[in-house]
């Protein structure tokens, strides 16, 4: 006579244990898809948040390279203007008791004349100088931004650098999750195979699992149905 070789638990006693076995791996199964799920979302939402900051970084470093640009051209300008003002300046000479001496001024053909080629020459100067000022104001403010904006891009850089850390933990886990949840799938397709199987044999979910295969030994064996 030949005897019935079937799967066995050893945690089960009965086919209802099995399917409360099923129940839990296929809750098991969701949580654990469930944690997958979120943990990808966070991921995407990390990964996002590092590539608006590369994007940041690079802008700044854009304009970083704007402010010393303008700074040169601030600096070349404030050159040209004070040679400009030089040149107005060898027109007015000052005296220690403060009389003014101009050689523009002295070719004037009338008091009219003398007083506007006075004023033309102060305008220009004073023009010059207040340029300068803006220029070098100008300057400075530039120089502000490039301080202000190379600290922005190391805390920007920190930030990254703890992102990354975060996708790298992320990702393993994630992989873990991946892992597991294939594991699970497996057992679950198992159980349900001897769950089907014990059913082919007329097992009931109430009975013994070992009076039921005693049963089928006793009085024979049939394939078991996998599918």
């Amino acid at each position: 006579m030949f005897f019935l070789l079937i799967p066995t638990n050893a945690e089960a006693k009965t086919l209802q244990d099995l399917y409360d076995q099923l129940a839990k791996l296929e809750a098991d199964y969701n949580a654990n898809k469930n944690s997958k799920a979120m943990t990808q979302d966070e991921l995407n939402k990390i990964n996002n948040e590092i590539t608006s900051i590369n994007n940041k970084m690079t802008q700044i470093r854009n304009d970083i390279a704007k402010a010393e640009e303008d700074i040169k051209t601030s600096e070349k300008n404030i050159e040209e203007k004070k040679i400009e003002t030089d040149g107005f300046l060898q027109f007015l000479q000052m005296t220690n008791g403060g009389n003014i001496y101009i050689e523009y001024i002295f070719n004037a053909e009338s008091y009219t004349d003398f007083i506007y080629r006075y004023e033309v020459v102060k305008q220009l100067t004073n023009y010059n100088s207040d340029l300068i000022d803006e220029l070098e104001l100008l300057i400075k403010k530039l120089e502000q931004q490039k301080i202000d904006l190379a600290q922005k891009e190391i805390d920007l850089e920190n930030r990254r650098k703890e992102l990354t850390t975060k996708v790298n933990k992320l990702s393993v886990t994630l992989a873990s999750y991946q892992s597991e949840g294939t594991t699970i799938q497996e057992d679950i397709t198992d159980l349900k195979k001897e769950i089907k199987a014990y059913e082919s044999y007329g097992c009931t979910k109430s009975q013994e699992l070992s009076t039921c295969t005693a049963q089928i030994n006793a009085t024979g064996w049939k394939y078991p149905i996998y599918k």
